[in-house]
């Protein structure tokens, strides 16, 4: 477990971390505080088991070492203990905080987990750090509308949150289960901003009001009777910036982290793995849930492979988040659109058409004919068909846009992944339509499940 205090002369700092150390953000700030909980890294073994993974890393965390092998034995534990009213749940919090308690109760001394579900989105956020730093196990929490589940294995204030009356929190380090440890998803730095509007955003639980529970499993305490406060976020311009200015937010990021002589000797192998990568070209992704919203993913490169990459608000300059992966990937060449263009079109066959599209579609060809009318194409498409059962080939579709966009979903969970939403027209279809999305390994899709249409809560199924 890391404690690190650094005193900031400038205006902002830049941390970077993996399971070893630490990173950081872009953040006006005057002094800061981290912990870091030495936390172990496991992918969740099915799409929905991201409750038993998260178990799985705690449970193996620095201060209570108890390992559990099998995600498929913690996950039994935990639907067997969710709430009778959980039916679409398949780890809720009671199910998640029972597993935790009947392994930690084995320790030396006992650790015992509580369920935190609280109406107000601030208390949550204080009991995530109080947590962290009174007791030195990281909570677990739910995310994009409860559908999924993370670690919070550490926090970044200004001063120690619980000998502070007032603190100012700057973000927290988390570790996801949906990707795995060959993808930009492992060790993730969210700032506060975006944890509090795009991962942390409440759902409803066990008949509370829709959106009002935000929860996390925590240690028993009451909430920390303190006063939080938060930095001051970049001013929003009226335009997206440039790509350019996109590097030089990122640039001046890493500078700032160089110019700290606390991690110069803290943190020698970050700066060197800093050092030997270089800023990418920012690749631009539009919100598919906030029209006015977007993105730049900014990757940091080794050689040919991507070793990290940061996300920087569109509209402002701030810095989102960041990640760092020990073993460098191929990355960037999944943003190539000509690649991505004629791997959808590849794939379309095995696209469930848009209804809307259906119904045009299947007017055009028989128009004349007596087997169907105009009125009866227009109702509700009972079974979506694929353009492979209306003998749609690819040399009939003409895509006449690709570009990236993100939200929360079943079909992406992981903003560093966003999907390739297909624009164009297809052989009776002379006006441009959305066609479809498909993501990086080319699985297309008909349309987005927004996380909170996802049928499962606590883990998805895609």
């Amino acid at each position: 477990m890391k404690e690190t205090k650094c005193r900031v002369k400038t205006s902002s700092c830049f941390f970077w971390f993996s399971v070893a150390f630490l990173i950081g953000i872009l953040v006006l700030i005057a002094g800061c505080w981290i912990k870091n909980i030495n936390t172990p890294y496991y992918t969740q073994t099915t799409s929905y088991y991201c409750g038993a993974a998260s178990a799985k890393m705690i449970l193996n965390s620095e201060k209570l070492g108890i390992y559990v092998a099998s995600q498929d034995t913690l996950y039994n534990y935990i639907h067997s203990h969710n709430n009778s009213c959980s039916t679409n749940w398949a780890s809720d919090p009671q199910g998640l905080s029972a597993v935790l308690n009947h392994y930690a109760n084995t320790h030396t001394p006992p650790a015992y987990f509580v369920v935190s579900a609280l109406s107000n989105q601030e208390d949550g956020v204080k009991k995530q750090a109080y947590t962290i730093d009174k007791y030195g196990v990281p909570p677990t929490s739910l995310i994009y509308n409860c559908a999924h589940w993370v670690v919070v294995r550490g926090v970044f204030t200004d001063v120690q949150p619980t000998t502070a009356a007032t603190y100012t929190i700057y973000g927290f380090y988390v570790n996801d289960p949906w990707y795995g440890s060959t993808s930009l998803g492992e060790n993730k730095y969210i700032d506060i901003s975006s944890w509090k509007d795009d991962y942390f955003t409440g759902c409803s639980w066990c008949g509370s009001p829709s959106g009002n529970k935000y929860i996390s499993v925590v240690d028993p305490d009451p909430i920390p009777a303190v006063r939080l406060k938060y930095p001051k976020v970049l001013e929003r311009k009226p335009r997206i910036i440039s790509a350019k200015e996109a590097q030089e937010y990122a640039a001046n990021a890493i500078k700032q982290f160089e110019s700290q002589k606390e991690f110069h000797k803290n943190f020698a192998e970050a700066l060197k793995v800093m050092r030997e990568s270089k800023i990418s070209n920012p690749l631009l992704v539009q919100r598919s849930d906030r029209k006015k919203d977007a993105f730049y993913i900014v990757p940091l490169m080794k050689a040919n492979l991507t070793s990290g990459a940061i996300i920087i608000d569109a509209y402002s300059g701030q810095l989102k988040e960041a990640t760092y992966i020990i073993k460098p990937i191929e990355y960037v060449e999944r943003f190539e659109v000509k690649r991505a263009t004629e791997l959808f079109k590849k794939n379309i066959p095995t696209l469930k058409i848009r209804p809307e599209l259906l119904r045009e579609l299947e007017i055009k060809p028989i128009k004349r004919s007596s087997l169907i009318s105009t009125a009866e194409a227009q109702e509700p498409v009972a079974e979506l068909k694929t353009f492979k059962q209306l003998n749609i080939k690819s040399a009939d579709v003409k895509i006449t846009k690709m570009e990236l966009v993100w939200e929360p979903s079943q079909e992406t969970q992981n903003p560093y992944y966003p999907l390739w939403k297909a624009v164009g027209t297809v052989k009776y279809i002379k006006e441009a339509k959305t066609l479809g999305y498909m993501n990086f390994k080319g699985k297309v899709f008909h349309d987005i499940i927004k996380a909170d249409k996802i049928k499962l809560k606590g883990g998805s199924l895609n």
